[in-house]
């Protein structure tokens, strides 16, 4: 469920390029709509270099991917699917109360 997942899954502000967790001194900080803080943590700020290389890993994993069967596919993507409501939840309230207003104004 979300709670277990949230708990497994910690934000340390590295950027995930193939294997490797990326920091660095290039960082950016989200901020808090409603008080306007800076929050923790701060994020790598991935460059061009770091973008070439995350397309050339997706470029080569491809055609394995393409040739896997739709079902070990749906499998994959539903492994993951408990990592989207735990990030989800990891947003700050304020956040997501700013986000619903600006959605439900425009």
């Amino acid at each position: 469920g979300q709670v277990s997942a949230m708990a497994m899954t910690e934000l340390t502000g590295a950027a995930l390029l193939g294997s490797r967790d990326l920091t660095g001194a290039a960082t950016f900080r989200a901020i808090d709509p409603a008080t306007g803080a800076a929050l923790e943590p701060a994020f790598f700020e991935a460059g061009p270099a770091e973008v070439a290389e995350a397309a050339a890993l997706a470029a080569a994993a491809f055609p394995l991917y393409r040739a896997t069967p739709p079902e070990a596919r749906a499998a994959l993507s539903n492994s993951r699917s408990d990592v989207v409501p735990a990030a989800t939840v990891a947003l700050p309230r304020a956040r997501r109360r700013r986000m619903d207003r600006f959605c439900l104004t425009r």
